[in-house]
């Protein structure tokens, strides 16, 4: 895998990992468009879960604060995102027991869920102005986590974007934009941290026949996390600033775009 392919890999999952248009499908719909190559599609599984460990990083930068908090005053925090962490790490694990994660990166079923992102965008996140928002990160209880994470569980199908799907649920839970994604990505951190440290357990143990000729050089595995987590810093950042002038609904007119192009492209090529 060449350096510029996975600095390419890199800037795209930094952008689109907070911003709510999923960033697994956008991966997925580089690999469609640009790299045809089945030795390379091989290594995406790999690439993608540490390019998600730099964008935690920049997580770990935006929320240490939040962070530091749940060790100290915050620890009522603690349960709500375990209870929200569940639904992902249980569904996750079946997916890799059951070997059906190498069918989710199928593109058109990519396509499909980016449609449905964006569907969800559109008609799932309440007005600012509406008065809907009336709790906060600390009175949040125990089964709105737990429905908030099963939200998450969903946004394990590429396509389906994992913060526009739980911050949507979110401020279902009558969670301001800021709280609802403060919340959404603190529970990614387990998830992330999981995929992460599984993929290191598959590297050290030379994981399935002829893993080592698809493995991806640990240096390029390195500069895909820095420049992942500097541009997801900067995307975080903006997701923020556009969730707080109640904009959020607007990254509909490019799910549903890309996701029908991609749909179509897959099914006719």
């Amino acid at each position: 895998m060449e350096t510029m392919q996975i600095v390419i890999q890199a800037i795209v999952q930094g952008l689109t990992e907070f911003l709510p248009v999923s960033s697994s499908g956008h991966l997925i719909a580089l690999e469609t468009f640009f790299i045809p190559d089945p030795a390379a599609v091989a290594t995406m599984t790999e690439t993608t879960v540490a390019l998600h460990a730099g964008t935690l990083l920049a997580v770990l930068l935006v929320f240490w604060k939040s962070l530091v908090e749940l060790c100290g005053h915050r620890r009522s925090l603690v349960i709500p995102l375990v209870v929200a962490t569940i639904p992902a790490a249980c569904v996750g694990l079946l997916i890799v027991i059951s070997g059906l994660d190498e069918l989710l990166t199928d593109p058109r079923l990519t396509g499909a869920m980016l449609v449905v992102t964006g569907f969800v965008l559109w008609m799932g996140e309440p007005s600012v102005a509406s008065g809907y928002e009336t709790a906060n990160i600390e009175t949040l209880s125990n089964r709105q986590a737990f429905w908030i994470g099963i939200a998450q569980a969903f946004a394990i199908v590429p396509g389906l974007s994992r913060s526009g799907l739980t911050i949507v649920a979110a401020r279902r839970m009558g969670l301001t934009g800021r709280e609802a994604a403060r919340f959404s990505f603190l529970m990614s951190v387990p998830v992330i941290a999981g995929a992460a440290l599984v993929m290191l357990v598959k590297r050290f143990a030379g994981y399935g026949e002829g893993a080592t000729a698809n493995m991806v050089p640990w240096y390029l595995l390195f500069v895909g996390v820095v420049v992942s987590a500097v541009v997801g810093y900067f995307s975080l950042r903006c997701l923020l600033f556009v969730l707080e002038k109640g904009r959020f609904h607007w990254f509909t007119f490019w799910c549903i775009p890309l996701g029908v192009v991609l749909l179509v492209y897959s099914i006719n090529r």
